[in-house]
């Protein structure tokens, strides 16, 4: 993954693609639809001490801690530093949060229905209960808050009425990170609803092509035909799968086209974070044929707690993005803390529910 860095570096995924750049680099473009092209943007994060600035497609960034080492059962305020996130969403929206979970989860019996943000002497503001662990401040408030937050060196998170400190979190690098999610948000661009469209497994013997293909990415691992599986996209043309490479938690999973001349070809999809493309191998790979989705996974370890996420959903032309969350760094992480890097309404599905952070 290329990730624009600058003074902390944010975790990429080169080993991910190892075995496969070679290919990568050798292989022409497939010419049927269901292939997108790269764009050659850069992908949204950015790193600076311990903050990472990210934005998504509905013109918004965002800000969190993930680049800062935590504890998990540090008792001393001083080392237990608290997960922090300011969405600051696009110019012009209002929906803007900051959220805050004291960790390790669950460190106190029960948590305060508020905490008192503080900077030096001064009361920044109230955070206070929301879902999933979260407190929050919401709405007009918080690009001030995170203003203020910019021309300090530490956050203490405090119960109200003179309570005890709950954490303290280094504001190292927050001013440089909220300048580049301030300079990178934009206009919210109009809302294009993906309309899914489902493929149907079928009964086919994979064809030698796929055989070739298989030999071609997956690095020496044994061509096993009992693996491949097949769905019809439209007339001619069809969906393979096949087992390419064994993990304790990556799998990868060859995916490709068959098109009606009999021609097979490895499919690339799409991404914001792997320099806009994922393809031909897919870890982790989960499909849902009714829906017309395909799902990819990678986990940066076996705890699942970093790595990236995404699903792509079938129009009946191409593989289209609906969905991209990722997590750079490794402290225990839950999924609702990655950083939503691409998010598009689908047809007939309700409104993600998940926040940017």
């Amino acid at each position: 993954m290329s990730v624009y860095q600058a003074e902390s570096p944010v975790i990429g995924r080169g080993a991910r693609r190892a075995a496969l750049a070679l290919g990568l680099a050798m292989a022409s473009v497939v010419s049927f639809p269901a292939l997108a092209q790269s764009s050659g943007h850069p992908p949204p994060l950015m790193s600076f001490g311990s903050w990472t600035a990210f934005c998504d497609n509905t013109g918004g960034c965002g800000l969190a801690n993930v680049s800062m080492r935590r504890e998990p059962g540090a008792s001393d305020p001083d080392q237990t530093q608290a997960w922090v996130c300011a969405w600051l969403g696009a110019e012009g929206d209002a929906d803007a949060r900051l959220s805050i979970i004291l960790e390790p989860p669950g460190r106190t019996p029960a948590a305060p229905p508020a905490i008192i943000l503080e900077v030096g002497p001064s009361l920044l503001g109230t955070a206070r209960t929301g879902d999933d662990d979260r407190h929050e401040i919401t709405g007009a408030d918080v690009p001030h808050v995170a203003r203020r937050l910019g021309a300090e060196s530490r956050l203490d998170l405090r119960e109200p009425d003179g309570g005890p400190v709950l954490g303290r979190v280094s504001l190292a690098g927050f001013r440089r990170a909220l300048g580049y999610a301030e300079l990178r948000r934009a206009v919210a661009p109009p809302v294009h609803e993906i309309v899914p469209r489902s493929f149907q497994p079928v009964e086919r013997r994979a064809p030698a092509s796929l055989a070739a293909l298989h030999s071609t990415w997956c690095s020496g691992a044994p061509w096993e035909p009992a693996s491949a599986r097949s769905y019809r996209l439209f007339d001619g043309s069809y969906l393979w799968t096949a087992g390419c490479r064994r993990s304790a938690y990556n799998p990868l999973t060859l995916v490709a086209i068959e098109a009606g001349d009999g021609s097979t070809r490895e499919l690339q999809l799409p991404s914001v974070v792997d320099d806009d493309m994922v393809g031909p191998g897919f870890t982790n790979l989960a499909l849902d044929p009714a829906r017309g989705r395909l799902e990819d996974l990678f986990k940066t370890r076996g705890a699942n707690d970093c790595g990236t996420r995404r699903a792509w959903v079938w129009d009946g032309v191409r593989f289209s993005l609906v969905s991209e969350h990722t997590m750079p760094n490794c402290f225990g992480a839950g999924h609702g803390q990655w950083l939503r890097v691409s998010v598009t309404p689908v047809r007939g599905e309700p409104p993600s529910s998940r926040r940017p952070c």
